[in-house]
């Protein structure tokens, strides 16, 4: 049988302390072992919690959550790093995707344990822009400057996390 991606949700946002975390809403605040981890290795998890260290913190970051059937077979189109391979236990099936203190989207999975891939891309460019962006409009006000970042910057730097039940 071929994998089937089910559903996806889509986040855009600047991840507050340079952080994605993915968990289950049942293990509730993070206790930050996972953003530890991540400090070091870009992409850590713990089993309860995946951190994702994004590049640069002046750009707006694209996470897509996708969830499959079965394993995928194929990584997505085009020129993406990864996967980088984690386990994520998933008790109650709410599942969020954010940064601490900041955007969040939800998915709702099935209760049990998911094999995980997260994928990225454009994170060196991100800081290439984030820093020209950085020097050029420094004569603009601060509303002005975030919205110059998110529409110049937005979309650079991406990731895909791909869950789908453990086997």
């Amino acid at each position: 049988m071929q994998p089937h991606r089910t559903t996806s949700e889509q986040l855009r946002s600047v991840p507050a302390y340079r952080l994605l975390t993915l968990m289950d809403a049942e293990h509730g605040a993070s206790d930050g072992e996972a953003a530890r981890a991540a400090r070091q290795q870009e992409i850590a998890g713990t089993g309860q919690e995946i951190a994702v260290l994004v590049a640069q913190d002046a750009l707006p970051v694209d996470a897509d959550l996708e969830l499959w059937d079965h394993a995928p077979t194929e990584p997505p189109p085009g020129d993406w790093y990864g996967p980088v391979r984690l386990t994520l236990d998933c008790p109650s099936g709410a599942l969020r995707l954010g940064s601490p203190t900041g955007d969040a989207i939800g998915l709702t999975v099935l209760p049990g344990r998911y094999d995980v891939h997260v994928y990225h891309t454009g994170r060196s460019e991100a800081e290439d822009v984030a820093e020209t962006l950085d020097r050029q409009l420094r004569h603009l006000n601060i509303p002005q400057r975030v919205a110059e970042f998110e529409r110049q910057g937005g979309g650079i730097e991406r990731y895909i996390i791909r869950l789908w039940p453990h086997t």
